[in-house]
């Protein structure tokens, strides 16, 4: 109990010094805790919604499948279940539905949100939840939908409905914040069959009872089909499923990743800490001894300072972190994930954080004790004679002092014989600008993806779907209109000799309206033979400009084709073919988008062609930047962060200062120098230490954002980094002004030194 009254004293006379410790334990959990809830939060509120709905793990495109066909697959060995269905595009004015016609709910259930449930049999139809929100349509409201023909045909909405495919699609076509524009629906067969004309079913959803060798399971299941199979998509290559999978990782990534630098010096400075509260108990220590303590019960004694400083900053980091960033991404994460119940647990694994920053704390005292505590109690109430100050390398080298001024001197001393201290601030300060330049960093190269991919690549100013053509319409027509440039979008299987992998691919028409090559204001044509691929889908492939590809269409026999060329391209996973490479292999050209140039393209598109959508490209650019407001949030979470972090550690660093100099500062006083100089020596060094700092954190800022770029796992997405001049002089200039706030808070203690008190030591 007499050690414990002890800790809490020493704690409350060295507030500032302990609280900056907790402060930067806290940070370190806060950023786990808070990470890893937000990630566990959306991985256990997608898995939930993937079980409730009992999602399907193969989705198998084909033409005109059968009952039959259904029920041979599921006759097939490792197929737990299966369902057929019919997907199509239905308009409505200018807004687009992705129609599933269902004969049987048995896979990726649709959820219900409000209305009557889902029966095949039933007429009308049931409508996305957010399409409905956006657009004003209530249950029992007739909504006015047609296949491309003009003629709209009203029909009643049942009910309002959320589905497990559609959690996320950020493609350019459907883009989730705007739900006003594109959505789905779900109708029965019988009502589908009054309404439209359609044959057979187009897609297959199949549940298997292992996820292991699917694609030997999906051999079985084009071997039934036989000539009906086109192509199939796994979780991986789905976007809305790989998309979630994908930002899951990256929050837990970041969770483990980012609190090692807050642990890291959290070590460094308990050790400068207790090294100094330690010395500074000599007499209490060896006092404690001759009185018969155990050697071993006064180290515990100092152990349980790290325990109490790692539990407290551990408890106050995991509340924060529960409560605080949850609250800034969650509201992102509603606009990006539509889910009909999100969950609020609290991850079991993140007390972890607790145990791991207790771990470091103890630790560093350990290191802080060293030897000081096994030597002789007469030893110990001695002291030590403070060292004589040695000659700093740079003396060394230049063999004279007049070279330096007494200011220099006294800098390269000072450092010498205080490494640990000198390390802590040049860390702290580190820490602090790269964290704040990591942050803008991010915000700068998500907008500069997005200025890549809209006003590099894509060049045109609308984007009109069309009505979907046969061969023949698409040959009788004319597409050589000014300012309008057709491409085809569809998707393929692109097979090498390591990998296969199903793709959207865009083959190109006569038009200067998509640059392959964003590095150049010249727009690059696309070449007429074989295909381009980015250079992130060619390293997963592992193929290169010259290698052969092999390509699947509508499950066809495959036709190998040469890679012309590799590219930069903010969308990873399209591959660009020409309209005459298209050809050479066999296949038509049948467009189903037009790019237009400007308003005359527009109306010239509206008067000669079939259009059922037009979309601006400022839409779409806006809508991107909307889903990428997380990182904007991140940015601001990062610079607080940081900013807390300089300040806890220079704060922490001027008071350590102030303590071990406080013989030296007092003896200054005796010999003349008054107040101002002094605080210059502190002044000189802190921006000594914060300047190099700096200099470590811009390129190692610089490295992060490169590093985060290779490291990006999702094939879909290639970075562009890229850190502003005004991200680096905002780093440079908050960490030099939380320095220059603690200095000026610090220098007022100078005065407080008391010389007779300071001057007695250990001679």
């Amino acid at each position: 109990m007499i050690l414990f009254k002890k800790m809490l004293r020493d704690i409350k006379h060295a507030k500032a010094q302990f609280l900056t410790i907790i402060i930067i334990a806290a940070c370190g959990v806060f950023t786990f805790v808070g990470s890893i809830t937000v990630g566990s939060r959306l991985e256990e509120s997608v898995h939930q919604f993937y079980k409730s709905a009992d999602i399907n793990d193969v989705w198998v495109n084909v033409e005109g499948a059968t009952p039959k066909d259904v029920d041979a697959i599921r006759k097939l060995p490792g197929i737990e279940a299966a369902q057929g269905r019919t997907v199509m595009k239905v308009f409505s004015d200018n807004r687009v539905l992705d129609l599933f016609v269902l004969n049987e709910n048995v896979l990726s259930k649709p959820y219900l949100a409000t209305g009557e449930p889902f029966e095949s049999e039933k007429e009308g139809l049931w409508l996305d939840q957010e399409f409905a929100k956006a657009n004003g349509f209530r249950i029992g409201d007739t909504i006015r939908i047609h296949t491309g023909n003009g003629q709209s045909v009203p029909v009643i909405i049942q009910g309002l409905v959320l589905s497990p495919e559609k959690l996320i699609d950020v493609s350019s076509e459907t883009l989730s914040t705007r739900h006003d524009l594109y959505g789905y629906a779900y109708m029965g067969e019988t009502a589908a069959h009054h309404t439209f004309s359609f044959s057979g079913m187009n897609q297959l959803l199949i549940k298997m009872k292992s996820e292991k060798n699917i694609q030997t399971q999906l051999t079985s299941v084009e071997q039934v089909l036989g000539q009906k199979y086109m192509n199939s998509l796994t979780h991986e290559e789905h976007t809305s499923t790989s998309g979630a999978a994908n930002q899951i990782g990256q929050f837990k990534t970041i969770g483990y990743v980012t609190p090692m630098l807050f642990f890291l010096l959290a070590i460094l400075v308990v050790i400068s800490t207790m090294s100094r509260l330690i010395t500074n108990q000599r007499v209490q220590i060896g006092t404690l001894m001759s009185l018969g303590i155990h050697i071993r019960k006064i180290k515990w004694h100092y152990l349980s300072y790290g325990l109490f400083l790692g539990i407290t900053g551990g408890v106050i980091g995991l509340i924060a972190g529960y409560y605080v960033i949850p609250a800034i991404f969650m509201g992102t994460l509603h606009q990006s994930f539509i889910l009909p119940k999100w969950s609020d647990s609290f991850p079991i694994e993140t007390l972890w954080s607790i145990a791991a920053v207790c771990g470091c704390c103890i630790l560093a005292v350990l290191f802080a004790c060293g030897g000081k505590l096994n030597a002789l109690p007469a030893v110990v109430l001695k002291g030590e004679a403070p060292s004589r100050p040695k000659k700093s390398l740079f003396e060394s080298i230049f063999h004279s002092k007049a070279k330096f001024s007494f200011q220099r001197l006294w800098l390269l001393r000072n450092l010498r014989s205080r490494k640990v201290r000198g390390a802590m601030g040049i860390f702290g300060s580190f820490g602090c600008a790269f964290l704040i330049l990591f942050g803008f960093a991010n915000i700068d190269t998500s907008n500069k993806s997005i200025e890549v991919e809209f006003d590099r690549q894509y060049l045109y100013q609308y984007k009109a779907d069309l009505l979907a053509l046969n061969a023949e319409q698409a040959q009788s027509m004319n597409w050589n209109q000014a300012g309008i440039q057709p491409i085809q979008e569809r998707r393929v299987v692109v097979k090498s000799t390591t990998a296969q992998r199903n793709l959207p691919v865009t083959i190109i028409g006569s038009g200067d309206y998509i640059n392959l090559d964003v590095a150049s204001p010249d727009v690059m044509p696309v070449p007429e033979t074989g295909v381009v691929l980015s250079q992130k889908m060619a390293d997963v492939l592992g193929v290169k400009a010259g290698s052969t590809v092999s390509l699947r269409i509508d499950g066809g026999q495959w036709k190998e084709m040469i890679v012309a060329q590799t590219i930069q391209a903010p969308v990873a996973d399209r591959i660009f073919v020409s309209e005459a490479a298209w050809q050479q292999h066999g296949e038509i050209f049948v467009p189903n988008v037009l790019l237009l140039g400007d308003q005359a393209a527009l109306q010239s598109a509206k008067e000669h062609y079939p259009v059922t959508q037009i979309v601006a490209k400022a839409d779409m650019k806006e809508a991107n930047r909307t889903l990428n407001e997380g990182v904007f949030a991140s940015a601001a979470g990062l610079t607080i962060a940081a900013i807390f972090l300089g300040i806890a550690v220079i704060y922490s660093l001027g008071l350590i200062n102030l303590t071990e100099m406080s013989r030296q500062f007092a003896t200054l006083k005796v010999l003349g120098f008054n107040h101002h100089e002094i605080r210059n020596l502190l002044f000189q060094e802190s921006f000594f230490l914060t300047t190099i700092g700096i200099i470590l954190a811009l390129p190692a800022g610089w490295g992060a954002i490169h590093l985060l770029d290779q490291a990006n796992m999702n094939e879909g997405l290639m970075l562009f980094p890229e850190i502003k001049l005004t991200s680096y002089l905002t780093a440079i200039g908050l960490t030099l002004l939380c320095s220059f706030i603690v200095n000026m808070l610090m220098s007022r203690k100078v005065k407080d030194i008391d010389m007779v008190t300071s001057l007695k030591g250990a001679d």
